[in-house]
């Protein structure tokens, strides 16, 4: 499976592009790992509402994505399983 598209509407962190070749990016409630090095996507699937931020940490595989909800929450979240770590509820 591949999702193919963007909304244009995220504010920070459009698309990053980590030191491992991985490119994410939102979709809608989805964010997407593409492996670059092998063309594989992956997807985190924790946001209910349209991800807005992304933000990856510079030394590991830990991400940080937020997203636009009437109770917008930020999700930690490891990249290398798709676990959440913290959730932040606004």
């Amino acid at each position: 499976e591949h999702i193919h598209g963007y909304g244009g509407k995220v504010s920070r962190g459009t698309l990053v592009l980590t030191e491992g070749k991985m490119l994410i990016y939102p979709a809608a409630s989805v964010v997407v790992l593409l492996d670059t090095q092998h063309n594989r996507q992956s997807f985190f699937l924790g946001h209910t509402d349209l991800v807005n931020v992304i933000e990856p940490h510079p030394e590991g595989t830990i991400i940080a994505s937020g997203d636009a909800g009437s109770k917008a929450q930020i999700l930690v979240w490891d990249s290398s399983n798709l676990s959440v770590i913290s959730t932040l509820v606004g």
